[in-house]
């Protein structure tokens, strides 16, 4: 991200209670292609993600001195030491706006995610084909819905993390901020398994189990009686919209925390043994081999 804008200097956003001065950027590089980006815009996706920070409830935020004088205290308390680690803005162009999303830059530093037992599952090649398979043979339509800000959703169960706020975002006095999320945060090498597990919990509440070998593959009987699949891909879900389990049943249990819901039909081509297709509006999104 570029200086600051001398024309258009910055914004206050509130974030759990703390004012915070978001300081508009000359300009923005595109993370997904190295393109450079209007800084008012960049500068408005900032402003949101502020917004969607404090909405979710995040964390408390302290000056960095204000950390200094506390932190000690707060490590005692759950008897951990609390390491700091830095963030930064990564920035993409999205249609006539600029998607800013803050990020944890937790980098391994010699321990990897799987040996510290925090690295997230995916399903499975074969739990997707099994799950192709069951929608494709009863000819069930399918939707995908997509969680907005998942992580932002997401409960932390350990808090020995701090993480340091970019430059941009100051105190009124420009003073260095330091976050204590109680939330996970896109860029924690935990915030993955974590929303699985808070996913976990409430599926669950639906009647929807995982198995160990499957934990992203979801199955159960509804308490209608009638029989319920769901698979996902982080914060992506593929649900069967034929049978009990619908997009409504999940808004309820996400609290209405999604953010697209798109029709779409598994259809099979060819001999079922070979070829299936994920049709999204008349056009083939993937094909699925066996």
């Amino acid at each position: 991200m570029g200086g600051f804008s001398e024309k258009w200097r910055c914004g206050f956003e509130h974030l759990y209670g703390f004012k915070i001065r978001i300081w508009c950027p000359s300009d923005a590089l595109d993370d997904s292609n190295g393109d450079v980006l209007n800084g008012k815009l960049a500068f408005e996706g900032m402003r949101a993600e502020v917004r969607h920070m404090h909405e979710c409830e995040v964390g408390e935020v302290f000056t960095l001195t204000e950390w200094k004088l506390k932190s000690p205290k707060f490590a005692k308390e759950i008897n951990s030491e609390i390491r700091i680690i830095p963030t930064r803005w990564v920035t993409v162009a999205k249609n006539d706006a600029v998607r800013s999303r803050l990020v944890v830059k937790d980098v391994a530093s010699g321990d990897s995610a799987r040996s510290l037992g925090i690295s997230s599952p995916t399903p499975s090649a074969d739990a997707f084909m099994i799950f192709v398979a069951i929608t494709a043979h009863f000819d069930w339509r399918v939707a995908s819905l997509d969680v907005s800000h998942a992580f932002m959703h997401t409960p932390r169960v350990l808090k020995d993390v701090a993480v340091k706020l970019p430059q941009s975002l100051t105190s009124s006095s420009g003073e260095t901020l330091i976050l204590w999320p109680r939330k996970a945060l896109n860029g924690l090498r935990s915030a993955s398994l974590e929303w699985l597990l808070y996913l976990q919990k409430l599926v669950a509440a639906l009647g929807l189990q995982s198995e160990r070998l499957e934990p992203c593959f979801f199955s159960g009987v509804m308490q209608s009686g009638g029989h319920a699949l769901l698979i996902t891909y982080v914060d992506t879900f593929f649900i069967p919209l034929n049978c009990q389990l619908t997009w409504r049943n999940l808004k309820s249990a996400f609290l209405g925390r999604y953010l697209w819901f798109l029709p779409c039909r598994i259809e099979v081509e060819g001999p079922k043994e070979q070829f299936t297709f994920i049709k999204f509006g008349g056009g083939s999104l993937k094909k699925v081999s066996k």
